[in-house]
């Protein structure tokens, strides 16, 4: 049952991207897209580090997905973050290794988690495929959800659930839409960790907090665009998927 909740609460995602994306649209709908780089000289040329052929489009998303974790726990937990890759092994596609959550941390754990997700989702990923990826970080959230549901406490004012949902489905509710606000705000940090991925496969700490930074100087108008033209991209794909399936 706690798998079925976590499915159709991601439901919600459409909604609430909705309202996200008529917000940005009202600054920014009629930007180009820029063709925005990291500087010169920080990222080597493109080589296949895990010596095995890769679907581009998979290894794009895990690039986000991976990114996103980083950069959120970064941005909250400084200290606790290790390294990041997209190198592929027999349990999973990538990771961010980090030191271990603890008992304080469970509300930084519960935003990094779904955090992965919304970085896929965000870059143009369908909402479908990035929730079959994100399955492990579902899992994963499951216990402090439970948490927080046992502490009675009460979801902040931005939810992706209605407060008539159940107390789990409030509680995640309230990671998600917490994990799409830092997200969204650190699009910059994340797209250039993603590049920064997508040409090393792995980045260590001091390599991963250098593109951080320099993500930070992405000026906030682009990040605007690149964010509503990635979530319309994830529209399109998640209709292609449907009519495929119809």
């Amino acid at each position: 049952m706690k798998d079925v909740w976590l499915l159709w609460g991601f439901l919600a995602l459409p909604i609430a991207l909705g309202v996200a994306v008529c917000l940005w649209d009202s600054i920014g709908e009629h930007l180009a897209l820029i063709t925005w780089r990291p500087p010169a000289g920080l990222f080597a040329e493109d080589r296949d580090v895990d010596g095995e052929a890769r679907d581009p489009a998979e290894l794009r998303g895990t690039a986000y997905h991976e990114a996103a974790h980083f950069a959120v726990l970064y941005s909250l937990q400084p200290d606790a973050v290790r390294e990041v890759t997209i190198i592929r092994s027999a349990h999973r596609l990538g990771a961010m290794f980090h030191t271990p959550f603890t008992p304080a941390q469970v509300d930084v754990a519960g935003v990094v988690f779904f955090a992965g997700c919304w970085g896929e989702v965000l870059s143009g990923v369908a909402q479908a495929t990035a929730m079959r990826g994100a399955a492990g970080d579902f899992a994963n959230a499951v216990p402090v959800i439970e948490q927080f549901v046992a502490s009675r406490r009460r979801p902040g004012p931005v939810s992706m659930v209605p407060s008539s949902a159940p107390p789990m489905e409030q509680a995640q509710g309230h990671y998600q839409a917490q994990a799409f606000l830092h997200v969204s705000n650190l699009w910059g940090s994340i797209e250039a960790i993603a590049t920064a991925l997508l040409r090393h496969r792995r980045l260590d700490r001091e390599a991963a907090v250098e593109a951080f930074n320099i993500g930070k100087t992405m000026p906030s108008a682009d990040v605007r665009s690149r964010l509503v033209a990635g979530w319309r991209r994830s529209q399109a794909a998640d209709e292609r998927i449907a009519r495929s399936r119809g």
